[in-house]
Parts: structure tokens; C-alpha cells; sequence
């Protein structure tokens, strides 16, 4: 194992311990309930060469990564501004108002993929299946509205 050094400060900010056991069935195969804070802002560069800046105080999941699967897949890669891109694109609503709902989570999606590729090339294979997992299964996230 080794040790991976990010450049931005985040900090888990809650976890949430399912009580129950179906709780901790979806917890284990499914939603896992970490709640992580930037703790610093920082620039984005998206693909069209438009820079983002995320706020200190932005609260997000990462990747969202099943326990089961955190032997093969990290929830906190070394590219994880990319992941913190997402989830802030995702709950800001961004792109859905000039693209409409279905273009504007693909745009989302292809940003993190592209900011992912461009921070750690040697994770390519990790990042495309990151990617799918986005695509098949983040419209339920994406859905939600944080001003509704």
C-alpha cells in the first residue's frame, strides 16, 4: 500500500453508522454514508478551458464506492478534485439549464472523466469505470435538486 499525497485539504465531516440490518445491507452493497469538506477553495479547469472555483465548506460523498469494493476501487483516488468536480456540478444544478436534464449530467459526467484523465493518466482504467458507474447509475443523484 502506499501513501498518495493530494493537493487540497478535505477532511471527513460525519459518518452516518447504519443501525439496522437492512441498513447496513445497502450500506455494504450500496450506499456508503461518508460525508467529506473541502477545507480550503480551489480552481478547476473543465474541458472548455472554463475555471471553476470550489467553495471551503463543500460538503460531498466523493466516489461513492461500496465498501465491498474498496479493496479494488478507493473512494479518495489521487485524482479526487475530479470526483469533488462532479459532486459539486451535480448539486449545483451546473449545465442543466442551456442543456436540459439528460446533456447536462452527460456534460457532468464527461467532466469528471476528462479532469480525471488529465490529473492521473495511469488510472485510465479505474477513471472509464468510474465513468460508466456515473452514467448507469447517477441519474437518481442527479435528479435531485438542491434548490427544490
Amino acid at each position: 500500500m502506499k501513501v498518495v499525497q493530494i493537493d487540497i485539504d478535505i477532511r471527513v465531516k460525519a459518518v452516518i453508522i447504519p443501525e439496522t440490518f437492512k441498513e447496513k445491507l445497502k450500506y455494504f452493497f450500496w450506499e456508503q454514508k461518508v460525508i467529506y469538506e473541502v477545507l480550503n477553495n480551489f480552481d478547476v479547469k473543465l474541458s472548455t478551458g472554463e475555471t471553476i472555483t470550489i467553495k471551503k465548506g463543500f460538503e460531498m460523498d466523493l466516489r461513492t464506492v461500496p465498501p465491498f469494493l474498496h479493496s479494488f476501487m478507493s473512494n479518495c483516488p489521487p485524482n479526487v478534485k475530479a470526483y469533488i468536480l462532479h459532486d459539486w456540478l451535480y448539486k449545483k444544478d451546473y449545465f442543466r439549464e442551456e442543456l436540459g436534464d439528460e446533456k447536462a449530467k452527460e456534460k457532468c459526467d464527461y467532466e469528471m472523466l476528462y479532469l480525471a484523465n488529465q490529473l492521473n493518466s495511469d488510472l485510465e482504467n479505474q477513471n472509464e469505470l468510474s465513468h460508466f458507474i456515473v452514467d448507469k447509475f447517477g441519474n437518481k443523484i442527479f435528479k435531485r435538486r438542491e434548490h427544490e
